[in-house]
């Protein structure tokens, strides 16, 4: 039988969140000690975020990767400062990916 993982006898339903912390339904705050999906590293809804993702849906919301954007390319470029020579000589190349299972593909 399948079953689902559940931290709380009565399941939670969230609402909302910001920061480090989430509101259920009836507007509960719970520290979030169990975040994912890049909010375990940023926070939920942190304001430079919001901001940004408000900057960047008004310009472009989205772009595939078959095509290059300023966004992209300014990221590839912070990355390839921070990485290492290679010992083959080659350059580094960079893909961007949804998940890391389709990385690994």
């Amino acid at each position: 039988m399948y079953g689902m993982f559940q931290t709380y006898q009565k399941p939670f339903v969230a609402s909302r969140g910001s920061m480090q912390y989430m509101y259920d339904q009836d507007g509960v705050e719970h520290l979030d000690l169990l975040a994912n999906n890049l909010s375990i590293s940023v926070g939920h809804c942190h304001p430079r975020v919001v901001k940004r993702v408000q900057e960047q849906a008004a310009t472009l919301s989205h772009c595939s990767s078959m095509y290059y954007s300023e966004p992209a390319s300014e990221l590839t470029e912070k990355f390839l400062k921070t990485f290492p020579k290679r010992s083959d000589g080659e350059e580094w190349k960079v893909q961007y990916l949804v998940s890391g299972g389709e990385a690994v593909e």
